[in-house]
């Protein structure tokens, strides 16, 4: 069962503001249905309809923009059926089995000279679980985080051919945050 709300603003096409939110029931173990909310946040500034933008010719297009999220851990999935319950001690299933996963996104995009260069900038971060306790294993938050640069250049373009070198560089890090067992939380090492 989902329940969807969405609100969306837009100001001139220059500030754009978008607020969701979802109500998910969730049908997982034990014959039980689970409910967690999932909002997430877009804001948005397109820098180049501003009048001082306008003279730069140079700048066809600049919009800056953060995004802020939780969604479900469907991964989960996979994990679930192979429990056995029998020889399994279940964890409490809202801390591990639904735990969601926390995004957070600031960006910008960007098209120069006419429209030869295009490209984004990023910086992401998310936090996601990266295992279930299986009786000596606890559960970890495992926070990816990091800056990734897109970049499509137009070299040459003629009718009926065209030349684009595409490009992608990332530099990302992966780190455990923390450790949960028995009800009880510490620092992980890096």
């Amino acid at each position: 069962q989902n329940n969807f709300l969405r609100f969306n603003y837009s100001y001139e096409h220059k500030r754009i503001v978008t607020v969701k939110g979802k109500y998910n029931g969730i049908y997982r173990v034990n014959n039980i249905t689970h409910y967690s909310f999932y909002p997430s946040f877009y804001a948005g500034w397109v820098a180049s309809k501003e009048p001082y933008f306008v003279a730069i010719k140079s700048i066809n297009f600049l919009k800056f923009y953060t995004q802020y999220g939780r969604t479900d851990n469907r991964n989960i999935d996979n994990i679930i059926p192979s429990i056995q319950s029998n020889s399994f001690i279940l964890p409490e299933i809202s801390e591990i089995v639904y735990k969601p996963s926390i995004n957070f996104n600031l960006g910008m995009d960007f098209i120069l000279f006419n429209q030869r260069i295009q490209g984004d900038v990023i910086y992401f971060s998310s936090k996601t679980i990266d295992k279930i306790p299986d009786g000596t294993t606890p559960a970890r938050g495992l926070v990816n985080s990091g800056t990734e640069l897109n970049l499509n250049i137009h070299l040459l373009t003629r009718p009926g051919f065209s030349w684009i070198v595409n490009s992608n560089v990332t530099f990302a890090k992966l780190r455990f945050d923390k450790i949960k067992a028995n009800n009880r939380s510490s620092a992980a090492p890096s």
